[in-house]
């Protein structure tokens, strides 16, 4: 064997390593992952329709004790309309922002929290994925409404991922957001 394919062989082996070593890229952390979750839903502004709103001297403000919770079950203050309203494209929400109303009718933004029972403490990555891919949640199904499915559904899987192991490790808020009411359930009795 020559010097020179002594020097070809090297010269492969080491691309044939450097093929192998770059496709085997490092799986990012647990703490990267939280991080990127946590930077996407701030980015997002997921807080300011599944957060409830506090007035304080310098106007509303989240409430940082219900954090992602959601629109409050107990909160009964949705939009009331005519018939000249619905014959126009608008839309409307409460003093909390977590109530929108519009052609569809009444929308609440779901309680985004780990709780059990009332949150996403029993769903699973898979869950939430094809929730944000379809735009349908259990309180929603099948509704239209201000929800920004088009760009949060685009975003990549991992992106996903990241965003459902953030809001996995908030606290968790027991808050059972009422079921979408239909737009005739919201019409004024003049």
């Amino acid at each position: 064997m020559t010097a020179m394919h002594r020097t070809w062989i090297v010269i492969l082996a080491g691309l044939f390593v450097a093929a192998i070593l770059g496709g085997c890229a490092k799986e990012p952390s647990e703490a990267d992952v939280l991080t990127r979750g946590k930077e996407l839903v701030e980015k997002g502004g997921c807080t300011s329709c599944h957060t409830p709103k506090v007035f304080t001297e310098r106007g509303p403000v989240l409430d940082e004790s219900r954090l992602f919770s959601g629109h409050p079950h107990d909160d009964t203050d949705i939009p009331r309309l005519d018939a000249d309203q619905l014959k126009s494209e608008w839309v409307t929400f409460n003093f909390n922002q977590t109530c929108w109303v519009g052609p569809w009718g009444a929308a609440f933004a779901a309680n985004l929290t780990p709780d059990m029972e009332t949150g996403l403490g029993e769903w699973t990555v898979a869950m939430f994925i094809e929730a944000v891919r379809t735009g349908t949640h259990k309180q929603v199904a099948g509704a239209a409404h201000p929800m920004p499915w088009g760009w949060v559904g685009a975003a990549p899987d991992r992106d996903l991922k990241a965003m459902f192991v953030y809001l996995q490790s908030v606290e968790p808020v027991v808050n059972n957001v009422p079921p979408r009411v239909p737009i005739e359930g919201l019409l004024r009795e003049d």
